[in-house]
């Protein structure tokens, strides 16, 4: 993440926007957990330890974006939305996947049982 990216999200939003490593910083709670292409050049294991630990700290959920397909890039990280989707089950999630926005992208919203709001 870049700064200037950090700080056009405060200005668009006028909320409080953080810049951290997920991996390793600590995570407060909130409401949602949000990442746009964050993921996309992490490791497989890496990017289910993302998701993971910002569905942790979710009060209602964690939306996020992946490459579809296939692992076969040296450099992108892409993942079958079968497979995220029963990641998400095993995180307990009520899972949503939207495609065809853009080629071989989608996105996957993992809500928390008890959460209403459950658009994507």
């Amino acid at each position: 993440c870049m700064q200037p990216m950090v700080e056009e999200a405060r200005r668009r939003t006028g909320r409080e926007v953080r810049h951290c490593d997920v991996l390793h910083d600590p995570l407060e709670t909130a409401d949602y957990y949000v990442c746009s292409g964050g993921m996309n050049l992490l490791q497989p294991s890496e990017t289910r330890q993302f998701i993971a630990r910002c569905y942790a700290h979710a009060a209602k959920g964690f939306i996020f974006n992946l490459p579809e397909g296939d692992d076969d890039s040296l450099v992108y990280n892409y993942f079958r939305p079968a497979d995220i989707r029963a990641f998400g089950k095993e995180l307990g999630a009520d899972v949503r996947i939207k495609r065809g926005y853009l080629r071989r992208d989608f996105t996957a919203a993992f809500y928390k049982p008890a959460t209403s709001e459950k658009e994507l």
